[in-house]
Formats: structure tokens, sequence, C-alpha cells
């Protein structure tokens, strides 16, 4: 019988060059792509590719961890091994927020998230569920008849519509359009960087930014007594 013996040294892991990259363009990489449908792009890439692969956008190069293999690995390891700040930081400094949930990591993380879980948790919804169905029948017959609706933005006007009331105890109706352009257009400069920033900066942009100040005191009065 032949004894195979174990190596003493474990086998490095793949190097970062050997990682695949998506296939595009020569000079601007996937630009074209992460400014298209990027969740069909990067299923796309996965399936070819694996949970580990490459994206490319000019000069840039970012690396992407995607699949169960990626959920399994985040759960496994992710608290000792990734950082949520510094994708995010830049969004918490266009708020100004020195602290946030998605800025911190460690045992400070977990500390907020166990102060904030009460008021995320089910029974929260369970207690209001009759005015949470009386809200979304209101929303729904709103909805013009015989005309196609943007799944998207319809759900996020019926998720938001939900949240303001019982999470911040004010109805942003009034404020839907503004609010969904504002977060899309933050998001989109300061944490994705799909967008340029000098878009922070177009009369729609501070438009947009005024009425969230706006719905913003509008929330604090309602929440003032209290």
């Amino acid at each position: 019988m032949n004894v195979v013996e174990k190596p003493s040294v474990v086998k490095p892991p793949q190097p970062l060059a050997e990682v695949p990259c998506a296939s595009g363009d020569f000079l601007l990489g996937n630009l074209r792509h992460l400014f298209g449908d990027v969740r069909a792009f990067l299923t796309e890439a996965y399936l070819r590719h694996g949970p580990v692969f490459r994206v490319r956008v000019l000069h840039r190069r970012f690396t992407v961890l995607a699949g169960l293999e990626a959920n399994d690995f985040v759960v496994r390891e992710g608290k000792d091994l990734l950082s949520s700040k510094p994708t995010w930081q830049p969004q918490a400094d266009f708020f100004g927020a020195t602290r946030s949930l998605l800025t911190m990591d460690g045992p400070e993380h977990a500390q907020l998230r166990r102060a904030q879980a009460p008021g995320y948790s089910r029974s929260v919804i369970k207690s209001c569920l009759p005015e949470v169905v009386g809200l979304i029948r209101e929303q729904i017959g709103r909805w013009p008849t015989g005309r196609a609706l943007p799944a998207v933005e319809t759900l996020q006007k019926l998720l938001a519509g939900q949240l303001g009331v019982h999470v911040a105890g004010f109805s942003p109706q009034g404020y839907l359009d503004d609010l969904l352009f504002f977060v899309r257009r933050v998001l989109a400069t300061t944490v994705t960087r799909q967008e340029p920033r000098i878009l922070l900066h177009t009369p729609r942009f501070r438009y947009a930014r005024r009425r969230i100040w706006e719905m913003a005191e509008e929330v604090k009065a309602a929440n003032e007594p209290a």
C-alpha cells in the first residue's frame, strides 16, 4: 500500500493577477455595462467566471464576490476580513455624519445593530398590520388603469410610504418623487460612483435637496413632542 504524505506547505491562494476579468471594451472596460443593467451584467459574469472575478472601468479594477459562495464567505469571515467603511464613508461625509451603521465595523457595529433591532422586528409590523394594509390600498387606488408601471420605482414608493409612517411617524407621500431622485443621485455619485459628483450641483438635485430638508423638518416637528 502506498502512503501519500500530506504536503507540509499549503498551496498559497490564487494571486489576484490570475482572477478572471469580465470581457469589455479595450479602453473603457466594463463602463457601458455598469451604466446599463448592472444586475444582468454581474449575473452573466458570475455564471461565466465563477464567484470571484474582476470588472474594469478605464484604469480602475474592482474585485467582485458573487453568488452563494460569496454569501457563505461573508457570513463566516466577513466580520474579520471585510469592511464597509471605505465604500459608505463618502455618503456619510455628504450628510455630515461622523458615525453611522454602514460605516461602523466590529463590536461597535454589532452593538448598534442590537440596539436598533427592536425597531426592525416583525412584531412592529404585526402590531399595525391593518394600518399597513390601508396604506397599500390607498396607494394602489391611485394607480392608473390600463398602463404599465415601472416595477422597481412602484415598489420603492410603496415601501417608502410604509416606512415613513411606521418608522418616522410621518407620511412622505408628497415627497416620494424627490426622495427617490435624491437617494439615487447620492448613491450613484458617492457610493457606486457611476455618475460624476458635479451632478450634485444641478438645479434638479438642489431642488430635491431643499425638498428633503423640508421633509426632515416636518418629521422632526411630528416627533418633537415625544
